[in-house]
């Protein structure tokens, strides 16, 4: 058997290396656990709402020209109909490619506003937890409007953040969110107190003494936000650089045990 003879290491190269293991080991304690990867729902559902009108117009093409190969006749087409459903289809399929581009850049920017937040949201300390991309309904993963972009669990509560990456000029006035002077098609408000409610019942009876109350917040990614943190109706406002400090300076609200209930809860519902 051969033996290698032990060498023992130089005092400052040990010290360095039990330095270095200490450091590690105390980054890794002091680390935010992080289930889910942020935007990936968004773009997935931003594919198929995109090929699927296009799938659809392939599909009619398809059907209108078998119409023609199969033979006019039996069928009962005459050349003109047959020539009119023919072009009707073209334009279905040239309306459909049209809008891919800009149906893609919109879901794509959503994802990359959320990316933004998952990742300001790592700043956070031990003892809390990050879920990115929770499916609100089953069925609902790969819908644009299933998902709920981040939800945070530690001692200061459970809290839902709606990520908003918008370019346009964002100001709250009249309890209302306005961009560049108009109100958005779709009220962000109103949709993360929804998802918050939602939230609110899939975690009914995590916490055995009381039921989980989430606090909805409403994060801006985008360079149009220029506020500072606000409370309107109920949902707190902020931007993606302020979204750590919002959840790490709340009071504090749930106890160790009650959080690691939550947290199994939510990884339940990836």
């Amino acid at each position: 058997m051969t033996r290698f003879a032990s060498f023992p290491l130089p005092k400052g190269l040990k010290k360095g290396i039990m330095m270095f293991s200490f450091r590690r080991e105390r980054r890794i304690e002091m680390q935010v656990k992080v289930y889910g990867v942020p935007g990936e729902r968004v773009r997935t559902a931003g594919m198929l709402n995109v090929l699927l009108p296009v799938l659809a117009a392939v599909l009619v093409l398809g059907i209108v020209a078998g119409l023609g190969l199969a033979g006019l006749q039996f069928f009962k087409v005459t050349a003109a109909v047959f020539g009119v459903l023919l072009l009707l289809a073209a334009v279905f399929l040239a309306w459909a490619a049209h809008l891919c581009p800009q149906r893609v850049d919109a879901f794509f920017k959503g994802a990359r506003g959320e990316e933004r937040t998952a990742f300001a949201l790592e700043a956070l300390p031990a003892g809390f937890t990050v879920f990115n991309g929770i499916a609100r309904k089953k069925g609902m993963a790969l819908l644009a409007r299933g998902d709920m972009d981040h939800v945070v669990a530690g001692r200061t509560g459970v809290f839902l953040i709606e990520t908003k990456n918008w370019d346009g000029e964002v100001a709250c006035d009249h309890g209302r969110v306005w961009v560049d002077g108009r109100l958005p098609s779709r009220d962000p408000l109103a949709q993360v107190l929804k998802a918050r409610d939602t939230l609110e019942a899939e975690l009914a009876g995590a916490v055995e003494d009381a039921p989980v109350k989430a606090k909805a917040v409403l994060c801006f990614a985008g360079r149009g936000f220029l506020g500072k943190r606000a409370n309107l109706n109920g949902v707190e406002i902020c931007h993606a650089r302020d979204v750590a400090s919002l959840i790490g300076e709340a009071p504090v609200e749930l106890s160790a045990s009650e959080v690691e209930r939550v947290a199994d809860r939510l990884v339940g519902m990836l």
